[in-house]
């Protein structure tokens, strides 16, 4: 199964089906979708980027499926294996050997299936109470399931029903980490070999996917070509005596308002003050360090872990609900180019 925006994805030899998670069946009014492959004549993609959705067309019955930001590997997954079937290269499906797992794709209410050898064997809408005994000692997999797990913890506290306990892994981080969200396996031998080990939910807290200590370092990126110093090394780091305020009158639509946000490392060229002030103009608070009202740090460069990044991992640990940026993610949003920061020569 390939993962989408509410939604997971089968290419066979015979059809492409769309099986929608309970939100979006309830908004189109369908549960699965089943296009038949002799019915496509091609296969288009516009990618989702870090702040927007994509989307895959199937060309002839014009079927559209959803991709969400960071989902572009799934996409990109997708559009192979649609190309593929259309070439006669797609074998029947057969299944994934030892993929025994529940895949929750949903949680109002909460849509769960189960799998057996990789084949859907159960698909139900779960009350809170049922998810348990639902999936027994079978593990979770979810996309975002860091958020997803954190959401259902505190579903279950709000209503007084028993937390769940169970193992579970993360589709998007294992896309991060080997660039496809694809289960070829066993679920915690998948993760395993990625270099990443099961989340887990129980009443007390939800412990993330993590790197393991044996996963395979990544490949150091070569070294930029160097440029003319421009300023200070320290300037593009230190931090601004002034905290702007945040724009109350800002597009309440945007990724970032109403956030907390903190920054931490380099974003050359542009120094921590340029980016508070764009922060602020789109109604977010800014904040020096990491605590319990940070909803979003931002993740510049730098050539280690960052005490502000340990910390904010230690509170996503405890449950805080707390996203981490990349550089990259937050200069989109923001919609800032490295000519913004050029300065005149007078």
């Amino acid at each position: 199964m390939i993962p989408a925006h509410g939604a997971q994805l089968r290419v066979s030899s015979s059809s492409i089906r769309i099986d929608y998670s309970a939100l979006l069946a309830a908004l189109t009014g369908e549960d699965v979708v089943e296009v038949p492959l002799a019915q496509v004549t091609g296969v288009q993609c516009t990618p989702p980027t870090l702040i927007d959705v994509g989307r895959v067309t199937l060309e002839g019955p014009g079927t559209e499926v959803a991709f969400s930001p960071g989902q572009g590997g799934a996409a990109e997954e997708f559009v192979a294996a649609v190309e593929a079937a259309l070439r006669g290269e797609a074998p029947e499906a057969t299944g994934v050997p030892g993929l025994d797992a529940v895949v929750i794709d949903g949680l109002d209410p909460v849509h769960a299936v189960k799998l057996h050898d990789g084949e859907e064997v159960e698909s139900r809408e779960l009350e809170l109470a049922e998810i348990a005994p639902f999936v027994g000692d079978l593990p979770v997999v979810a996309h975002d399931a860091q958020m997803v797990m954190i959401a259902l913890r505190r579903a279950c506290v709000s209503a007084g029903v028993a937390v769940p306990e169970f193992p579970f892994g993360c589709t998007l981080t294992l896309e991060r980490a080997t660039g496809s969200a694809q289960l070829t396996g066993p679920v915690e031998e998948v993760f395993r070999e990625a270099g990443l080990s099961l989340g887990n939910l129980n009443a007390e807290r939800v412990y993330p996917v993590l790197r393991t200590a044996l996963a395979p370092a990544p490949t150091p990126a070569p070294e930029p070509e160097k440029k003319p110093a421009r300023r200070a090394p320290w300037q593009s780091v230190a931090t601004p005596d002034v905290i702007p305020e945040a724009n109350p009158d800002a597009d309440p639509t945007n990724p970032l308002f109403g956030h907390h946000v903190t920054l931490t490392g380099d974003f050359e060229p542009f120094d921590k003050g340029r980016l508070w002030s764009a922060i602020a103009d789109l109604g977010a608070d800014i904040g020096k360090n990491v605590t319990k009202k940070t909803t979003v740090l931002v993740a510049g460069t730098w050539a280690t872990k960052t005490s502000k990044e340990k910390r904010a991992e230690e509170l996503i640990d405890q449950g805080q609900d707390l996203q981490i940026w990349t550089g990259e993610q937050l200069i989109a949003v923001l919609g800032l180019t490295p000519e913004d920061d050029e300065q005149p020569p007078f």
